[in-house]
């Protein structure tokens, strides 16, 4: 291999290896009994501390106990900072007749509710924060239609770096929540490329022009 060729070669690998290391997704599969208590939490520590934006995707494949009431049946997600009894959060109640509840807190003890809708078994909750303090929410219906349930509500910044799994007792009595951490979606990565591009470029022109002179010196 020339030198021309493997130096923009070696800088599009370390690119790759920046962007991919921006899109590192966590991946966990939380048991059924860890949400057939409501305290204490069980927790959960990704694989780094999440800052300055990320996402959630949360799919619910619990089997849900018939002989509980729907108003004692409920699978709690938390995404929080650290386990500490202040720590801030968000976090997503799973309620067994299909309601959806958005909650948070700042302090740990006032748990306030930003917004209401509905889950679908199976089916991915979405729940982004992006680098201004925006969070998001959004489920995916039966069709596979996207559906709006928060949109832009100011939250502040918020570092996740564990996820709390709790409930109503006996709330199922099988399957498990699969929840999904990345980096925020595919626009984050954005103005880690913006930064690349011109580097890229000056390592090509750099190529070009030490081939010139490799020609030009035969």
């Amino acid at each position: 291999m020339t030198r021309k060729l493997a130096i923009p070669l070696l800088v599009l690998l370390a690119f790759s290896f920046v962007v991919g290391a921006a899109n590192a997704v966590y991946v966990k599969s939380i048991p059924y009994n860890a949400f057939n208590k409501l305290s204490p939490i069980t927790f959960y520590q990704v694989d780094k501390n999440y800052t300055t934006s990320w996402q959630v995707k949360i799919v619910n494949n619990l089997v849900y106990n018939v002989t509980t009431p729907n108003a004692n049946a409920f699978a709690l997600v938390r995404l929080q900072p650290s386990t500490a009894s202040d720590s801030p959060y968000v976090e997503l109640s799973f309620n067994k007749g299909g309601t959806l509840l958005v909650t948070y807190s700042y302090d740990g003890t006032s748990n306030i509710q930003a917004a209401t809708g509905t889950w679908y078994a199976g089916k991915p909750v979405v729940v982004t924060l992006d680098s201004n303090g925006y969070l998001d929410v959004n489920v995916y219906d039966n069709n596979d239609k996207l559906v709006e349930v928060l949109k832009d509500f100011t939250y502040g910044n918020l570092t996740l770096q564990y996820v709390g799994a709790h409930g109503g007792q006996y709330t199922a009595t099988a399957g498990y929540v699969q929840v999904e951490v990345s980096s925020g979606p595919a626009g984050d990565v954005a103005p880690i490329i913006n930064m690349w591009i011109p580097v890229i470029v000056s390592f090509a022109m750099l190529a070009v022009v030490l081939g010139f002179i490799e020609k030009v010196s035969k």
